[in-house]
């Protein structure tokens, strides 16, 4: 079980997933020939070289799944979709600690995007906003078996 974040770009002025909807217009958003809509987070090769110069201290040993080993917690990086170019980064993120927000928000910050919590279903505005974070916690704790 894995607290999941998703790393994206979004459109100029959307501060919501939510908001994507409104924006249905074609000229509003930026679409591509597969159908893919919204700022990709760059070409594959950048993406990665980006993710391994800002957490130098992965485990790379398997190309298709990454990991980031903290005091307390991991986050994996799987990375087998062959999707050229990257618009989303997922990270799977296990275990406890407030600190796991430190690498998640450096890499959000170097691939100039935003945070995702799929537990809470909305945008992380920061560092302390752990409130998702803590509730993947408490259901994991209650609910594991």
């Amino acid at each position: 079980m894995s607290w999941d974040v998703a790393l994206m770009r979004l459109p100029e002025g959307v501060t919501a997933l939510d908001e994507l909807d409104a924006l249905n217009e074609p000229d509003e958003l930026d679409e591509r020939d597969d159908g893919a809509e919204g700022p990709a987070l760059g070409p594959r090769s950048q993406v990665l070289d980006t993710v391994h110069r800002v957490l130098p201290e992965l485990d790379r040993s398997d190309p298709t799944w990454w990991v980031l080993e903290g005091p307390t917690w991991s986050i994996e990086l799987p990375l087998a979709s062959p999707d050229d170019p990257v618009r989303t980064l997922g990270l799977l993120v296990r275990g406890s600690g407030d600190d796991v927000m430190e690498p998640i928000f450096r890499l959000a910050e170097a691939l100039d995007c935003r945070v995702y919590d799929t537990t809470q279903g909305g945008l992380l505005s920061g560092r302390d906003d752990v409130a998702g974070w803590h509730l993947f916690q408490h259901m994991r704790d209650k609910y594991a078996f």
